[in-house]
């Protein structure tokens, strides 16, 4: 199975080269290009096979035969809520607590896995091939490609915009230029510094509401971690985000995770093994209370897959992951040449902390 794409060679390629139109009009990559060449009639010129080095004229009709390479992901039947789809490009709406391609520990309830279950219930099968990824606890539009010709072009286009709550109050835009490296002694904590690759992100206040702020979030580069280094980097660290949050906040988590007055509200991730010793847990009021956070995490994560989460179930007080979420992502189709828009709708728990 073969996915067709035809284009009609415009006065402008009058009299050049296969290779020169497909290239720079088409935007075919040098590797597509090659395998389109090794593919039997994988390029064709009014109907018959075409090498890259024929000459096109005005108003011929260039087809592509894409191979169709096959997902190796296993398929599960988790929800998958998809926002925007066609034959070419397809968008997902990420919950939390859900990684995007499967790791140790997560090798059958990714988004990846989800996407393959989607595909297999429409008889149709294609490679998992996200354009943007986000963090596990960060929801949100990802965009993903069909095939491998829109995966070449989509990430040139691709602009992302995320929501975010970030503690303190912030009233003016402004703009994070700071380079971001490995922490030294980590395999996953970044930090900002020299040395690090260039980062730069532009935020706008959208409100306030208590000692927080509701921001938007645009990137110029896309490094892991970017905006939650970035804000924690100013003093102003995403909510509900231990691993660059402020040690106050981290120790609320704590307190908060460990407080038996209250059991409607899942935890909010804190890490039970960093911070054991600081809340004077022992060993084994450490392994109960991990046991019971992953237990109660689990029902929760089960409720926002399903559409059961209640604003009572994501109180704005103790936002139970970093408060980031990809609202919007903006890209020019690869085949139409159309801008197109997709959107997510901010998650109840920022709602809920935009109305206190």
């Amino acid at each position: 199975m073969s996915t067709k794409i035809s284009f009609t060679v415009t006065a402008a390629y009058n009299d050049k080269q296969m290779k020169i139109f497909l290239r720079q009009f088409c935007g075919v990559s040098a590797s597509l290009l090659t395998s389109l060449k090794r593919t039997q009639d994988g390029i064709t010129l009014n109907g018959s096979h075409a090498r890259s080095v024929d000459i096109v004229h005005a108003g011929d009709t260039v087809v592509l035969s894409l191979s169709q390479d096959e997902s190796d992901i296993p398929p599960s039947d988790l929800p998958c809520c998809v926002i925007y789809e066609d034959e070419h490009v397809i968008a997902y709406d990420k919950p939390p607590f859900m990684t995007v391609h499967p790791v140790r520990g997560h090798l059958g309830d990714t988004l990846a896995n989800a996407a393959a279950g989607y595909a297999q219930s429409k008889g149709e099968r294609y490679a998992f091939r996200a354009v943007n990824r986000l963090d596990r606890d960060t929801s949100g539009v990802v965009l993903a490609a069909k095939n491998s010709f829109a995966a070449a072009l989509l990430p040139k286009s691709a602009h992302k915009t995320y929501v975010g709550v970030c503690e303190g109050i912030i009233t003016k835009p402004g703009t994070v230029r700071a380079p971001i490296r490995l922490k030294s002694g980590h395999t996953i904590e970044r930090e900002t510094g020299e040395g690090g690759a260039p980062a730069v992100t532009h935020y706008v206040p959208i409100a306030q509401f208590g000692e927080r702020t509701l921001l938007e979030f645009t990137l110029e580069t896309g490094r892991t971690h970017q905006i939650r280094v970035h804000m924690s980097s100013i003093g102003h660290p995403l909510a509900g985000d231990d691993m660059y949050g402020s040690a106050q906040s981290k120790t609320e988590n704590i307190c908060a995770e460990n407080s038996t007055a209250d059991t409607t509200d899942p935890p909010s991730g804190a890490c039970f093994t960093k911070n054991y010793a600081a809340a004077r847990m022992t060993q084994s009021e450490l392994e109960t209370a991990w046991n019971e956070y992953f237990l109660r995490k689990a029902v929760y994560i089960e409720d926002i897959l399903n559409g059961r989460c209640t604003e009572a179930a994501t109180r704005s007080d103790r936002f139970i992951r970093q408060a980031l979420h990809c609202a919007k992502v903006e890209f020019i189709h690869p085949i139409t040449k159309e801008k197109v828009t997709v959107r997510s709708s901010l998650p109840p728990e920022f709602s809920a902390a935009g109305r206190r």
